[in-house]
Protein backbone atom coordinates (compact mmCIF):
# COMPACT_ATOMS: atom_id res chain seq x y z
CA UNK A 1 0.00 0.00 0.00
CA UNK A 2 2.50 2.43 0.69
CA UNK A 3 4.42 1.86 -2.19
CA UNK A 4 1.03 2.36 -3.96
CA UNK A 5 0.21 5.37 -2.66
CA UNK A 6 3.68 6.61 -3.35
CA UNK A 7 3.56 5.74 -7.18
CA UNK A 8 0.10 6.56 -7.56
CA UNK A 9 1.85 9.64 -10.04
CA UNK A 10 4.31 7.91 -11.36
CA UNK A 11 4.43 5.74 -14.63
CA UNK A 12 3.30 2.75 -13.63
CA UNK A 13 3.38 0.19 -10.66
CA UNK A 14 6.18 -2.47 -9.53
CA UNK A 15 4.43 -5.45 -9.80
CA UNK A 16 3.93 -7.50 -6.17
CA UNK A 17 6.05 -9.89 -7.60
CA UNK A 18 9.18 -7.21 -7.67
CA UNK A 19 8.53 -6.04 -4.91
CA UNK A 20 8.51 -9.63 -3.19
CA UNK A 21 12.04 -10.55 -5.00
CA UNK A 22 13.89 -7.09 -4.08
CA UNK A 23 12.50 -7.96 -0.27
CA UNK A 24 13.59 -11.38 0.10
CA UNK A 25 17.23 -10.11 -1.44
CA UNK A 26 17.53 -7.19 0.60
CA UNK A 27 17.13 -9.92 3.93
CA UNK A 28 19.38 -12.07 2.29
CA UNK A 29 22.31 -9.31 2.09
CA UNK A 30 21.50 -8.17 5.61
CA UNK A 31 21.69 -12.12 6.99
CA UNK A 32 24.83 -12.33 4.77
CA UNK A 33 26.43 -8.86 6.29
CA UNK A 34 25.24 -9.92 9.59
CA UNK A 35 28.14 -12.73 9.13
CA UNK A 36 30.98 -10.72 7.77
CA UNK A 37 30.66 -11.80 4.18
CA UNK A 38 30.40 -8.02 2.75
CA UNK A 39 31.37 -9.39 -0.45
CA UNK A 40 28.57 -12.12 -1.15
CA UNK A 41 26.05 -9.16 0.65
CA UNK A 42 27.80 -6.66 -2.07
CA UNK A 43 26.64 -9.14 -5.00
CA UNK A 44 23.60 -9.37 -3.75
CA UNK A 45 22.02 -5.91 -3.65
CA UNK A 46 23.89 -5.30 -7.20
CA UNK A 47 22.00 -8.41 -8.10
CA UNK A 48 18.84 -6.57 -6.89
CA UNK A 49 19.88 -2.96 -8.04
CA UNK A 50 19.89 -4.43 -11.49
CA UNK A 51 16.08 -5.77 -10.98
CA UNK A 52 15.08 -2.20 -10.14
CA UNK A 53 13.92 1.16 -12.35
CA UNK A 54 14.63 4.73 -11.46
CA UNK A 55 10.94 5.13 -13.08
CA UNK A 56 9.22 2.38 -12.36
CA UNK A 57 10.26 1.13 -8.48
CA UNK A 58 11.60 4.49 -7.23
CA UNK A 59 11.42 3.43 -3.67
CA UNK A 60 13.03 0.26 -4.15
CA UNK A 61 16.14 1.01 -5.68
CA UNK A 62 16.38 3.69 -3.21
CA UNK A 63 16.34 1.27 -0.61
CA UNK A 64 18.74 -0.87 -2.31
CA UNK A 65 21.07 1.82 -2.87
CA UNK A 66 20.94 2.82 0.53
CA UNK A 67 21.88 -1.10 1.76
CA UNK A 68 24.75 -1.25 -0.87
CA UNK A 69 25.84 1.90 0.06
CA UNK A 70 26.55 0.95 4.06
CA UNK A 71 28.13 -2.25 2.19
CA UNK A 72 30.19 -0.47 0.25
CA UNK A 73 31.62 1.73 3.11
CA UNK A 74 32.45 -1.21 5.12
CA UNK A 75 34.54 -2.92 2.20
CA UNK A 76 36.24 1.28 1.82
CA UNK A 77 34.81 2.07 -1.57
CA UNK A 78 34.41 5.33 -0.06
CA UNK A 79 33.36 7.32 -3.06
CA UNK A 80 31.03 4.57 -4.58
CA UNK A 81 29.19 4.69 -1.36
CA UNK A 82 28.61 8.07 -0.55
CA UNK A 83 27.14 8.15 -4.56
CA UNK A 84 24.86 5.45 -3.69
CA UNK A 85 23.49 7.11 -0.30
CA UNK A 86 23.63 10.53 -1.75
CA UNK A 87 21.05 9.08 -4.50
CA UNK A 88 19.18 7.04 -2.20
CA UNK A 89 18.43 10.01 -0.19
CA UNK A 90 17.40 12.06 -3.51
CA UNK A 91 14.55 9.38 -4.30
CA UNK A 92 13.05 9.40 -1.08
CA UNK A 93 13.08 13.12 -1.20
CA UNK A 94 11.27 12.76 -4.27
CA UNK A 95 8.62 10.15 -3.48
CA UNK A 96 8.05 12.00 0.23
CA UNK A 97 9.16 9.33 2.29
CA UNK A 98 10.44 11.81 5.01
CA UNK A 99 11.54 8.53 7.51
CA UNK A 100 13.84 6.65 4.96
CA UNK A 101 15.03 10.34 3.42
CA UNK A 102 16.31 11.04 7.29
CA UNK A 103 17.94 7.38 7.69
CA UNK A 104 19.67 8.16 4.42
CA UNK A 105 21.15 11.25 5.14
CA UNK A 106 22.05 9.99 9.02
CA UNK A 107 24.14 7.06 6.90
CA UNK A 108 25.66 9.92 4.71
CA UNK A 109 26.40 11.95 8.22
CA UNK A 110 27.99 8.99 10.05
CA UNK A 111 30.07 8.10 6.81
CA UNK A 112 31.30 11.60 6.55
CA UNK A 113 32.03 11.67 10.59
CA UNK A 114 34.23 8.96 10.03
CA UNK A 115 35.93 10.39 7.19
CA UNK A 116 36.98 13.36 9.57
CA UNK A 117 34.52 15.73 8.24
CA UNK A 118 32.56 15.71 11.21
CA UNK A 119 31.70 20.02 10.87
CA UNK A 120 30.32 18.58 7.40
CA UNK A 121 28.50 15.74 8.95
CA UNK A 122 26.66 17.94 12.39
CA UNK A 123 24.05 19.62 9.90
CA UNK A 124 23.12 16.11 8.52
CA UNK A 125 22.23 14.63 11.70
CA UNK A 126 20.45 17.33 12.75
CA UNK A 127 18.67 17.71 9.55
CA UNK A 128 18.01 13.87 9.92
CA UNK A 129 16.60 14.52 13.49
CA UNK A 130 14.27 17.39 11.70
CA UNK A 131 12.99 15.20 9.26
CA UNK A 132 12.12 12.02 12.05
CA UNK A 133 10.26 14.54 14.06
CA UNK A 134 8.17 16.14 11.48
CA UNK A 135 7.25 12.82 9.95
CA UNK A 136 4.66 11.97 12.96
CA UNK A 137 6.92 9.98 15.19
CA UNK A 138 9.84 11.78 17.00
CA UNK A 139 10.93 8.99 19.25
CA UNK A 140 12.34 7.28 15.90
CA UNK A 141 15.19 10.45 16.12
CA UNK A 142 16.99 7.98 18.82
CA UNK A 143 18.21 6.58 15.52
CA UNK A 144 20.16 9.18 15.00
CA UNK A 145 20.90 11.15 18.39
CA UNK A 146 23.56 8.90 19.29
CA UNK A 147 25.21 9.40 16.55
CA UNK A 148 24.89 13.16 16.55
CA UNK A 149 25.93 12.62 20.33
CA UNK A 150 29.30 10.89 19.33
CA UNK A 151 30.32 13.52 16.70
CA UNK A 152 29.38 16.54 19.60
CA UNK A 153 31.77 14.39 21.59
CA UNK A 154 34.67 14.33 19.31
CA UNK A 155 34.56 18.08 18.68
CA UNK A 156 34.66 18.58 22.05
CA UNK A 157 30.82 19.67 22.32
CA UNK A 158 30.50 17.93 25.27
CA UNK A 159 27.40 19.54 27.28
CA UNK A 160 25.36 19.16 23.73
CA UNK A 161 26.93 15.82 23.53
CA UNK A 162 26.06 14.60 27.05
CA UNK A 163 22.34 16.24 26.39
CA UNK A 164 21.89 14.38 23.43
CA UNK A 165 22.57 10.86 24.90
CA UNK A 166 20.32 11.43 27.39
CA UNK A 167 17.24 12.17 24.74
CA UNK A 168 18.84 9.21 22.97
CA UNK A 169 18.26 6.73 26.31
CA UNK A 170 14.62 8.52 27.39
CA UNK A 171 13.09 7.72 24.20
CA UNK A 172 15.59 4.04 23.32
CA UNK A 173 13.83 3.45 27.35
CA UNK A 174 10.11 4.93 25.64
CA UNK A 175 9.86 2.41 23.07
CA UNK A 176 12.29 -0.78 24.87
CA UNK A 177 14.98 -1.03 23.22
CA UNK A 178 17.65 -1.77 25.66
CA UNK A 179 20.36 -3.04 23.80
CA UNK A 180 20.87 -0.10 21.92
CA UNK A 181 19.98 2.13 25.01
CA UNK A 182 23.12 0.06 26.74
CA UNK A 183 25.53 1.21 23.28
CA UNK A 184 24.56 4.55 23.99
CA UNK A 185 24.81 4.36 27.88
CA UNK A 186 28.64 3.59 27.06
CA UNK A 187 29.13 6.27 24.76
CA UNK A 188 28.18 8.50 26.68
CA UNK A 189 30.03 7.38 29.76
CA UNK A 190 33.01 8.45 27.12
CA UNK A 191 31.85 11.65 27.75
CA UNK A 192 31.86 11.67 31.21
CA UNK A 193 35.48 10.75 30.63
CA UNK A 194 36.00 13.94 28.55
CA UNK A 195 34.31 15.93 31.05
CA UNK A 196 36.64 14.79 33.80
CA UNK A 197 33.26 13.62 35.96
CA UNK A 198 35.29 10.65 37.04
CA UNK A 199 33.32 8.91 39.89
CA UNK A 200 30.17 9.49 37.80
CA UNK A 201 31.24 7.48 34.82
CA UNK A 202 32.63 4.81 36.72
CA UNK A 203 29.50 4.74 38.90
CA UNK A 204 27.87 4.45 34.99
CA UNK A 205 29.79 1.77 33.57
CA UNK A 206 29.10 -0.70 37.04
CA UNK A 207 25.45 -0.06 36.41
CA UNK A 208 26.26 -1.09 32.20
CA UNK A 209 28.42 -4.11 33.16
CA UNK A 210 25.75 -5.24 35.33
CA UNK A 211 23.08 -4.62 32.86
CA UNK A 212 25.27 -6.56 29.88
CA UNK A 213 25.65 -9.55 32.48
CA UNK A 214 21.99 -9.81 33.48
CA UNK A 215 20.87 -9.86 29.40
CA UNK A 216 23.39 -12.11 28.77
CA UNK A 217 25.46 -10.11 26.12
CA UNK A 218 29.46 -10.53 26.41
CA UNK A 219 29.93 -8.00 23.37
CA UNK A 220 28.03 -5.37 25.38
CA UNK A 221 30.39 -6.14 28.35
CA UNK A 222 33.00 -6.23 26.49
CA UNK A 223 33.02 -2.73 24.81
CA UNK A 224 31.96 -1.29 28.63
CA UNK A 225 35.30 -2.85 30.15
CA UNK A 226 37.03 -1.22 27.25
CA UNK A 227 35.31 2.15 28.64
CA UNK A 228 36.16 1.64 31.83
CA UNK A 229 39.85 0.37 30.84
CA UNK A 230 39.98 4.30 29.06
CA UNK A 231 38.78 6.20 32.39
CA UNK A 232 41.20 4.17 34.42
CA UNK A 233 44.21 5.03 32.54
CA UNK A 234 42.89 8.65 32.24
CA UNK A 235 43.40 8.53 36.15
CA UNK A 236 46.42 6.74 35.84
CA UNK A 237 45.40 3.51 37.35
CA UNK A 238 47.43 1.65 35.11
CA UNK A 239 47.13 -2.47 36.61
CA UNK A 240 43.24 -1.50 37.12
CA UNK A 241 43.32 -0.42 33.58
CA UNK A 242 45.15 -3.53 32.50
CA UNK A 243 42.73 -6.15 34.38
CA UNK A 244 39.42 -4.41 32.86
CA UNK A 245 40.85 -4.10 28.99
CA UNK A 246 42.34 -7.87 29.23
CA UNK A 247 38.59 -9.00 30.27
Amino acid sequence: MELNEVASGMPGLPSSSLSFEIDRLLEDARLVRSEGRYVDAKDILEGALTLCSSTRTPTLKARVQHALGWVLWTMGRVDDSIRHLRESRAAFRVAGHMKDEALALSALGYVFHEMGKSYTAKPMFLESIELLVESGNPVDARQVLGKLANLERAIGELDESLQHFDESIALQEQVGDVMNSIGNRIDRSRTLIRMERFEEAESAIMEIIAMCKQRKSPMYEAFALDSLGDLYLTQGRNEDAVGALRV
